[in-house]
C-alpha cells in the first residue's frame, strides 16, 4: 500500500473522500465476488454473468492495446485489480467528489482501477483505461513525446466492443467541445514541443489533451474518410524521437508538413459528421479466457473498500478497519491498515506504534507497511540523528518480507532506497534497484534511483545512462530537479561529461 507513495504514484481523477463512510450501512458489503483471469482481478458486486463479461472485456482491451502499441507485455507481469461498483452512488461514496468517473493508480504491488458500471457511455472506464494504456507504454521502456503519449492513451482508452467488433477511434465528446469552445487556444507546434504542462491552468491543459487526442485520432482514422494517411509516417517520427531528435524537428521531417498545416487538417476533420472508425473483428485478438470465481465474505469486502479509501479518507477507512477488528481481533492486516490511516493524518507516533504492534511473522503485508512507513518518515524527517536507527529497522522488516515473499519488488526498492539514504552497502542497493528495473524498465523513478546510486558509487558513465533515461521518461518537475542535481555533481567531478 505504501510503496506507491515512495515511487511516482499515478492517481487519476483526484479521488477525494470527505466525511467518514458509515461502514456497511453505506456500501452493501454482501453479494460481492472476486473474478480472476491471467492478467486481471475483478472485485465487484455486479451479477456474476455481467461480471464475467466485464473481465473478458478487460482482457480483450489489454490484447488490443498490446497489439496497437507493439508492446510485448504490460507492467512487467504485475497484476491489475479492477473494482467495479454496480451502483454509482456506492462509487460516489468512496470518491466523495462529483464528476469523478473513475481512477487508476500504478504501483509495484500492481495496478488498481475503479469505476462505476452504471455511468453512461464510455465515461465510466475512459479515465481508468487511459492510464492503463500509459502503464503498458511505460512497461515497454520506449520514450514517447508527451502529446503522442496522451493522445494515443485517449484514443485507445475509448475502445469499446460492438457486435463482436473492437471499435477504435470513437468520439470523445468532451474533447471536441473543448476544442470548439473558443475560450483558449494553443498552437499545435507548441503542443508538439511541450513535455511538461504541470504549471498550465486547467483550461490550457484540457486543450492540450484534447488537441493531442484529435491529432492522434486523425492520424489513425483520417484515411477512412479520404484524408492523407499520416499514420504511415508515425514509425519514422517515433524512431527519430528515440534517437534524441527534438519533437518539432522530427515532426516536420517525418510528416512532411508544418504543424500549422496538420492543425488545419485535424480541425477540418472534426467537422465531418460521420467520421470513420476502425472496427476490427474481436476474434483477431487472442487472450486467455480461463476464469476463477469466488464469493467474498463481508469482512473481505470491508477490507477491500477500506484499502481503497485510506489515503484520501483515513478516518473513514479507520472506521472500517476497526469494524473488521471488532469481529476478528487477530486480523493483523486490518491493524496495519489503522496504522496507515494514522500516517495519512501525519500522526507519525500513533502510526509507527500501531504498525509495530501489527507485525505478524506469518504475513509479509504488515512488515511491508511498517517498513514503508519508517522509510517515508525518514525521508521527510529532519531528525537525522535518529534516522540511521530507524532505517536499520526498515531494512530488518524489508528483509522479513523477502523471507516470506522472495523477490517482492516493493521490499527490494525499499531496501535500495534505505541503503542509499544510509550510503551503506551501495552495491547491494544497486542490485536491488536493478532487479526492480528489470520488472518495470519504463519507471522513471526507478531509473533515477539506480542512476543516483551509481553517482554515490562514483560510476558516472553508468549514472548518466540511467539519469538521462529517467529525464526522458518523466514529466515531473520534482524528479527532474533531483536528476539535475545529480547531473551537476557528475559535471563537477567528471569534467563536464554530462553535456
Amino acid at each position: 500500500m505504501m510503496a506507491y507513495r515512495l515511487l511516482n504514484r499515478i492517481f487519476v481523477g483526484v479521488v477525494v473522500v470527505a466525511s467518514s463512510l458509515a461502514a456497511s450501512a453505506g456500501i452493501r458489503p454482501n453479494g460481492w465476488h472476486e473474478l480472476k483471469t491471467t492478467n486481471f482481478t475483478l472485485v465487484t458486486d455486479l451479477p456474476v454473468q455481467e461480471a464475467k463479461l466485464r473481465i473478458q472485456e478487460l482482457e480483450l482491451f489489454r490484447a488490443v492495446v498490446l497489439k496497437v502499441t507493439n508492446a510485448e507485455a504490460d507492467s512487467g507481469g504485475l497484476p491489475t485489480k479492477a473494482y467495479v461498483f454496480s451502483r454509482r452512488k456506492d462509487f460516489s461514496q468512496v470518491t466523495k467528489k462529483g464528476g469523478v468517473l473513475g481512477w487508476f493508480r500504478s504501483s509495484l504491488r500492481g495496478n488498481v482501477m475503479a469505476y462505476s458500471a452504471k455511468t453512461t457511455g464510455l465515461q465510466n472506464r475512459l479515465v481508468a483505461q487511459h492510464e492503463y494504456v500509459h502503464s503498458i507504454m511505460a512497461a515497454s521502456g520506449a520514450v514517447y513525446p508527451r502529446w503522442y503519449s496522451e493522445g494515443l492513451a485517449d484514443m485507445l482508452g475509448a475502445i469499446y466492443i460492438k457486435d463482436d467488433r473492437v471499435v477504435i477511434g470513437g468520439e470523445i465528446v468532451g474533447r471536441i467541445k473543448r476544442l470548439s469552445a473558443g475560450d483558449v487556444y494553443v498552437p499545435l507546434s507548441r503542443i508538439i514541443s511541450k513535455e511538461d504542462i504541470w504549471n498550465w491552468n486547467v483550461y490550457l491543459a484540457s486543450f492540450f489533451y484534447s488537441m493531442s487526442w484529435a491529432t492522434v485520432n486523425y492520424m489513425y482514422t483520417g484515411r477512412l474518410v479520404g484524408k492523407d494517411d499520416h499514420g504511415k509516417n508515425l514509425p519514422e517520427y517515433l524512431n527519430l524521437i528515440s534517437k534524441g531528435i527534438p519533437s518539432l524537428e522530427a515532426f516536420k521531417s517525418s510528416f512532411g508538413i508544418s504543424p500549422k498545416k496538420m492543425e488545419e487538417e485535424v480541425l477540418e476533420f472534426l467537422t465531418i459528421k460521420r467520421r470513420g472508425v476502425l472496427a476490427i473483428p474481436a476474434d483477431r485478438f487472442e487472450f486467455d479466457d480461463s476464469l476463477q470465481i469466488r464469493r467474498l465474505d463481508e469482512k473481505q469486502v470491508l477490507y477491500e473498500i477500506a484499502y481503497l479509501m485510506v489515503e484520501r479518507n483515513p478516518k473513514g477507512a479507520r472506521k472500517l478497519f476497526k469494524e473488521i477488528l471488532s469481529d476478528d481481533p487477530s486480523n493483523k492486516r486490518a491493524a496495519a491498515g489503522i496504522a496507515v490511516s494514522w500516517q495519512m493524518e501525519k500522526k507519525w507516533d500513533k502510526g509507527l506504534k500501531a504498525a509495530a504492534a501489527a507485525l505478524d511473522d506469518k504475513d509479509h503485508i504488515p512488515s511491508l507497511e511498517y517498513a514503508d512507513m519508517v522509510l517515508l518518515f525518514c525521508m521527510q524527517s529532519k531528525r537525522s540523528a535518529s534516522n540511521e536507527r530507524l532505517l536499520l529497522t526498515a531494512i530488518s522488516e524489508y528483509g522479513k518480507v523477502l523471507v516470506l515473499k522472495p523477490n517482492d519488488p516493493e521490499a527490494q526498492i525499499g531496501l535500495a532506497k534505505s541503503f542509499s539514504l544510509l550510503s551503506k552497502k551501495l552495491e547491494v542497493a544497486r542490485d536491488y534497484a536493478k532487479a526492480v528495473l528489470h520488472l518495470v524498465p519504463g519507471d522513471a523513478e526507478v531509473n533515477y534511483l539506480l542512476g543516483h546510486i551509481f553517482v554515490q558509487l562514483g560510476e558516472y558513465e553508468n549514472a548518466l545512462k540511467y539519469l538521462l533515461t529517467a529525464s526522458r521518461l518523466t514529466h515531473s518537475e520534482r524528479l527532474l530537479a533531483m536528476i539535475r542535481i545529480d547531473l551537476l555533481i557528475i559535471n563537477a567531478v567528471d569534467g563536464g561529461r554530462s553535456d
